[in-house]
Formats: C-alpha cells, sequence, structure tokens
C-alpha cells in the first residue's frame, strides 16, 4: 500500500472540502464583521452628534455671572498681643446672582461697605495668615452681605473674591 493514499480523501476532495466548507465560513466572518464595524461607526457618530447637541446646548444656556467690585479697604487689626500694629489692604469683587442685586449693591453702597468695614476690623491677624482664615472671612463676608438691607430688599451674593490682600 501507498503511504499517500491512507486518509481516504484525494487532492480533488481536499479542495472541494476548501470550495464548499471553509470558504463560505470565511466570507460570513467577513460580512458579519463589516456588519459590526458598519453598526459601531453609525453608533459612534450618532452618540457623537447627540454630545455636540448637548454641547451646544449649554453653551447657548450660558448666563454670563454679575460681578461688583468695591473700593479698597484699609484698617487697622486687633493683635493678640497688643503690642504690634498691624493693618489689612483688601480688595473685594463681588460675585452676584443677577442683574437686581447688582442694582441693590449700587443703592446700598453705604451700608454693605460699613457691614464689611465693621466685619474686617474684628479679625485677627495671626487667623488671616492662613488660607483657612481668608475662606472663612470671605464666607462671612457673604453673609453679611445677604443680610436684608432696607427692610426686604437683599443682595444675593453667590461668591466673594479678593482682588487685593495685604496684611503687615
Amino acid at each position: 500500500m501507498d503511504g499517500k493514499k491512507l486518509s481516504g480523501v484525494n487532492d480533488k476532495g481536499r479542495f472541494a472540502y476548501l470550495m464548499y466548507f471553509i470558504l463560505p465560513l470565511i466570507l460570513m466572518a467577513i460580512i458579519v464583521s463589516g456588519y459590526f464595524y458598519i453598526k459601531a461607526k453609525h453608533i459612534s457618530f450618532t452618540m457623537f452628534n447627540e454630545k455636540s447637541e448637548a454641547y451646544s446646548e449649554a453653551v447657548t444656556d450660558f448666563v454670563s455671572p454679575f460681578y461688583y467690585q468695591l473700593d479698597a479697604f484699609t484698617l487697622n487689626l486687633i493683635s493678640q498681643d497688643q503690642k504690634l500694629n498691624h493693618f489689612l489692604y483688601i480688595g473685594l469683587t463681588l460675585k452676584l446672582n443677577d442683574e437686581k442685586s447688582k442694582g441693590n449693591v449700587k443703592v446700598f453702597l453705604p451700608e454693605i461697605r460699613s457691614r464689611l468695614l465693621v466685619l474686617f476690623s474684628q479679625q485677627n491677624a495671626s487667623e488671616l495668615l492662613t488660607i483657612e482664615g481668608k475662606n472663612k472671612l470671605a464666607s462671612k463676608a457673604k453673609e453679611i452681605i445677604n443680610l436684608p438691607i432696607g427692610g426686604r430688599q437683599r443682595v444675593y451674593v453667590t461668591d466673594v473674591l479678593f482682588n487685593a490682600f495685604i496684611l503687615r
């Protein structure tokens, strides 16, 4: 017997096996992968468009904040040991909620400045040297400004920003 013919399949049979079974499987795999590739492109394209639409809506909904810069304050501070004389030079900008608050700041500016001057003069110089002390002072200033003015009028301050802060 010949060693080549033991398997029982001749060369034409192998070629036919490849033509009728393996080649269609490869063709199907190419078609399926092409389908999923196109589907994935479509999904990413629609996701990109949804994100860009949401971004454009967010950009159009952006409202410019209202700022009001106050004149700087210069005042003496309380010292722990009463031997050193400290002074504070502080400049503030108020970030306001709306245009009406900006108008109220202009109308009631003397009262707002008076409240802030009293607050600043009660501060301790050693506390203001730390970041926590400055943040605490900003939040106290925000609370004091947001109190009702002239009966029912209010100023809605969302943040107090420091323009200048010199402690000597």
